[in-house]
């Protein structure tokens, strides 16, 4: 008698219950696809930083080279997200990343590690760029995943704000 009153209301419930279930599941999957994605921008942004900072005798291109480099990491991140960004809101990011950063005490606890003593010694040069290459990359890796967790909450920091997400 169920199946007979209810039948197609009962087929129509379970159809809609198993799309919603699978509509779950395609979120989850593009998800984890974008998260790969994305982690893989974030290390090629990184070995090209470190590899420009340790090549680069030069300390205020490394800084210039950073910015353009946060910059286009996160125009690439947005794609992957599908969030469009241009240029100029991808510097605004960039800085106020830097900025909060910096309040944090994180990139000075970063750059304290830099030794910028000019040297004749060969090996003290290449010591120092090294550890200011490594912390570079490894700065550039919180920005990184900074912007992963901001586009994927809507171009929102959440409640906590920029700080929470760093």
């Amino acid at each position: 008698n169920t199946l007979d009153d209810d039948g197609e209301e009962l087929l129509a419930d379970n159809i809609l219950f198993r799309c919603n279930k699978l509509g779950q599941v395609s979120k989850k999957v593009i998800t984890e696809q974008r998260d790969s994605s994305a982690n893989k921008v974030i290390n090629k942004y990184s070995w090209i930083i470190g590899g420009v900072i340790l090549a680069n005798p030069l300390p205020v291109v490394d800084f210039i080279t950073t910015t353009s480099i946060n910059v286009q990491m996160i125009l690439e991140i947005s794609k992957i997200y599908n969030v469009s960004i241009n240029k100029k809101e991808a510097v605004d990011l960039s800085k106020s990343l830097l900025t909060t950063l910096a309040k944090l005490g994180i990139l000075k606890s970063g750059l304290n590690l830099i030794t910028t003593s000019l040297s004749s010694n060969f090996t003290t040069i290449f010591i120092s760029k090294s550890i200011q290459s490594i912390t570079s990359c490894w700065l550039i890796r919180i920005v990184g995943l900074s912007i992963i967790e901001y586009f994927k909450n809507g171009q929102t920091w959440g409640e906590g704000g920029i700080q929470e997400v760093i």
